[in-house]
């Protein structure tokens, strides 16, 4: 069988959670003999393989002007022929794919990441011109109006699933988020150490994590952040707060390898998003016997009911449940152990291509 995937990014030049994520079904398709294709976008000319996956380009364009590249798409959809047009988060390709696939044949399959796909107005960029945003507008709309007619939607998570029927009335079908098993380890002993990952993005509230540790200055605990950093006003605050805090370490843009690293160094993982699909860093985490600190996001309510980390707003009852693990060695092992067979059981890629597969037999 043939899949195209087409996204904007591919994960070995741009490590963003869809990316990520298709990257690693991409790779198991490979190698259970799908012939696997990716269109993304690129300054390069020609097509290549990487890991497997034949990918090609098409030009690079601004996220107002996307809809510019439905020449290069039609092009590159008509030559590969695909059975199955993937596509997962960003909502600017749906409605040419689904356009093209009548003619090239194949099924039209959406996959999203964040909860907000699913809300108009919720993906729509909050600065630029007038005239910028009509065309976020536009976009939006005809997304909206298309979602109905692909032929499948895939979704992270329970919570994924009843926003789907409640916002448009669609159903789809749940598959977890999915990574290999790791296989580094740490000889180092775990030091106290509360770990931040993301995108200096608004959403993402990297302010909370900077107030935290600033909370705790007075405590053996130190806090690092991982994360691209521009000279935009959140990257400026954050670096601003490190050079105030000499508990804090900002660690910038690493490789995929060094955040695995860094996860079997550390105790905690924060997450301060005010919403996110189903994190990669939770899965991650928790492979790697690393707890999970939520201010707000809980896909499916897994962290509190199943016992592998804290959700919660409240700075104090925070402080107070990393304190107490930290002073209590063997009561974070014990959750930590939780963790690891947790992950084990529900997120391994292996499974998450059966279900894949089992889906695209029986559904399609």
């Amino acid at each position: 069988m043939k899949i195209c995937f087409v996204l904007p990014h591919f994960h070995l030049e741009y490590t963003g959670g869809a990316e990520t994520q298709c990257y690693y079904l991409a790779r198991e398709l490979s190698s259970r003999n799908w012939e696997v294709h990716y269109i993304r976008e690129s300054g390069k000319s020609q097509s290549e393989v990487m890991d497997g996956i034949v990918v090609h380009p098409i030009p690079k364009r601004k996220s107002y002007l996307k809809w510019m590249n439905f020449l290069a798409l039609r092009k590159q959809m008509k030559n590969i022929q695909a059975d199955y047009w993937y596509t997962r988060a960003n909502i600017s390709y749906l409605f040419w794919m689904n356009l093209f696939a009548r003619n090239t044949g194949g099924k039209v399959i959406w996959a999203f990441s964040r909860d907000s796909q699913l809300t108009p107005g919720g993906e729509l960029e909050r600065h630029g011109s007038p005239f910028i945003q009509a065309f976020h507008r536009i976009n939006e709309w005809l997304f909206f109006r298309t979602l109905p007619k692909i032929d499948l939607i895939l979704s992270q998570t329970k919570d994924q699933e009843n926003l789907l029927k409640g916002n448009l009335g669609l159903s789809g079908q749940q598959i977890y988020n999915a990574h290999p098993v790791p296989h580094e380890e740490s000889d180092m002993a775990r030091k106290n150490t509360v770990l931040w990952i993301g995108r200096m993005q608004d959403f993402k509230h990297p302010e909370r994590f900077i107030a935290l540790a600033d909370s705790m200055q007075d405590q053996n605990i130190e806090f690092g952040m991982i994360g691209g950093l521009g000279n935009d006003p959140l990257s400026r605050q954050v670096q601003a707060a490190a050079e105030k805090n000499s508990r804090m370490k900002l660690h910038g843009r690493v490789s995929p390898e060094v955040v695995h690293q860094k996860l079997n160094e550390v105790k905690f993982l924060v997450n301060t998003s005010d919403y996110e699909g189903f994190s990669n860093t939770f899965i991650e985490a928790w492979q790697r016997g690393v707890p999970v600190v939520s201010f707000y996001v809980d896909p499916d309510q897994m962290i509190t009911q199943k016992n592998l980390g804290i959700v919660s707003n409240n700075p104090e009852e925070i402080k107070a449940w990393i304190t107490d693990l930290i002073t209590q060695p063997d009561k974070w092992e014990t959750i930590s152990q939780r963790c690891k067979a947790f992950a084990k059981a529900n997120f391994e890629i292996g499974a998450a291509v059966d279900t894949l597969e089992t889906v695209l037999k029986t559904t399609l």
